[in-house]
C-alpha cells in the first residue's frame, strides 16, 4: 500500500485524540490535505493545471459553500466527465464561450445539463 494510505490512517487517529490541540491541528492538516488533493486532481484531469481548471475548481468550491463534501466531490467528478466525454461542451468551455460560473452551475445536481 502507498504512503498516502498510512498517512491518512495516522491523521484520522490524531483527529480523534483526547487532546483538543492535537485534534484541532490534525483537522487543519486534514482539511488542507483534502483541498490540495482535490484541487490537484481536478487540475490534472481537466487541463493540466491551467488557470481555467483552477477557476472551475474555485467556482465549484464556492457553489458548495466552501465545504469539501460528498456533493462537492460528485460535482468535481461530473465536471471532469462532462469535459472529457462531451466534446461540444468542451469546445465551448475551453475558449471561454461558456463562462466558468455558468458551466459549474449548469452541471451541479440542481443544474439542468448533467451528463447525458
Amino acid at each position: 500500500m502507498g504512503g498516502g494510505y498510512w498517512c491518512g490512517k495516522v491523521l484520522n487517529k490524531l483527529r480523534k485524540c483526547e487532546d483538543a490541540d492535537i485534534r484541532r491541528a490534525a483537522k487543519n492538516v486534514y482539511e488542507k490535505w483534502k483541498t490540495h488533493f482535490i484541487t490537484a486532481h481536478m487540475c490534472v484531469l481537466l487541463l493540466d493545471g491551467s488557470e481555467l481548471s483552477q477557476a472551475i475548481e474555485r467556482e465549484t468550491f464556492h457553489e458548495h459553500k466552501g465545504l469539501i463534501s460528498n456533493a462537492y466531490k460528485r460535482t468535481i467528478r461530473n465536471l471532469v466527465l462532462v469535459l472529457t466525454n462531451q466534446a461540444d461542451i468542451r469546445a465551448k468551455v475551453l475558449p471561454g464561450k461558456i463562462n466558468v460560473t455558468g458551466f459549474v452551475k449548469t452541471n451541479t445536481k440542481s443544474g439542468s445539463m448533467l451528463i447525458k
